[in-house]
């Protein structure tokens, strides 16, 4: 068990649990069920190797459109910001990610784009490294300077910061265990 002072908004890892200190609420995420959306069709017991999202980025060619110079530019600042202030939690560009729980699922698939596939999946290694981000802080963000808006964005979201999709950032692979319907998975009764 974890005795540890708990300041708001931090993230704090325990032995036995993953817990969130979200401003009052404090969640225990260690049996949240984790989603994962990919555009590729996987059978049950397929496994996501970390580091996909980062060969992709790495792949990207010149000439690009818009959006991924965008996002390009957005998770190399996140990357800088993690390297200079958060250099003990994984790396966006050689990690797994999965939505934590299913309000996190229902509120974030529909955000991957229409040609994504949803899958309930596990964790293989559950002692790998690992951080719980708010999702929406991906979001480009709407006026203003970009680039401090943006850090401002990475620094929260690397802080453990919670909002309304809460992400999982883990460096251990990740095995499909079915794949799901986004509007067959239960809601809790505060959504």
């Amino acid at each position: 068990m974890c005795d540890s002072y708990i300041p708001a908004r931090r993230r704090i890892l325990c032995t036995d649990y993953t817990f969130i200190y979200d401003g009052g609420i404090l969640m225990d995420l260690t049996g949240s069920p984790l989603y994962h959306a990919t555009s590729v069709s996987l059978a049950p017991d397929s496994i996501i190797e970390p580091g996909n999202f980062g060969r992709i980025l790495n792949d990207y060619s010149h000439p690009m459109d818009a959006h991924s110079y965008m996002m390009l530019a957005r998770e190399l600042l996140f990357e800088q910001v993690r390297l200079t202030s958060y250099p003990q939690l994984p790396t966006r560009l050689k990690s797994c990610f999965a939505f934590v729980g299913n309000d996190a699922a229902k509120r974030g698939f529909p955000v991957m784009g229409r040609y994504m596939i949803l899958y309930r999946v596990e964790m293989i290694n559950p002692t790998a490294m690992r951080h719980y981000g708010d999702f929406t802080l991906l979001e480009a963000p709407q006026g203003g300077q970009w680039m401090g808006a943006t850090r401002d964005r990475a620094e929260r979201y690397w802080a453990g910061q919670q909002g309304y999709i809460t992400e999982l950032v883990t460096a251990s692979p990740l095995r499909i265990a079915e794949r799901v319907h986004v509007d067959d998975l239960p809601s809790s009764p505060l959504l």
